[in-house]
Formats: C-alpha cells, structure tokens, sequence
C-alpha cells in the first residue's frame, strides 16, 4: 500500500521518511519502488506491513536504502504527503514521552 508521508528528504545517501506510526512500525516495514518514467524516475514508498499496535498515532522518521539506479538522477516521489503543518517527528529509536 503506498504510505501517505508528512515527509521525505535525503540524507547520507538514505531516503529519509517521515510516516504515521502507532507505535510498532519499523524501517524493514517499508521498500522503495522505482520505474523510469519518460521525465526521469517515478519514486513510490510502500508499507508492506501495517503497523497494527494502539499507541497515539504520532509521526516517526525512518532511514532507507537510497536506491542504487537513482544517484545522479531526477526522481518524482509518487506518494501522497499529508496536509497541514509537519507535526513533531519522533527519530527512529525514540521513545514516545
């Protein structure tokens, strides 16, 4: 399922994503698609597990593999992002206070 983010950068050659967590998401839950588009690259982050725990929903980052084929390339991200102002981002390997 494609994953709606509040976030996405790149850092240290990672993709870096800000998604929706209830408290048992994980890095390994989620694989980044790529096809090539006639512009360049089409980027999709999928959830491929559903994070099924009943903390308070809250927004957490996570480190990804930058994909190999897209170093040096133009990229469409073809995720949804969420609207409003970014809510506070809990890092990986945080504890929700």
């Amino acid at each position: 399922m494609d994953e709606t983010l509040h976030g996405l950068s790149i850092r240290d050659n990672k993709i870096v994503i800000a998604v929706t967590s209830n408290g048992c998401t994980q890095a390994e839950h989620f694989r980044v698609d790529v096809v090539s588009g006639i512009a360049g690259f089409l980027v999709t982050v999928v959830r491929s597990q559903p994070d099924a725990c009943k903390m308070t929903p809250h927004v957490q980052e996570f480190e990804l593999e930058f994909p190999a084929q897209l170093h040096t390339k133009r990229f469409t991200v073809q995720n949804a992002f969420a609207r409003g102002p970014r809510p506070l981002v809990q890092a990986e390997g945080e504890s929700a206070q």
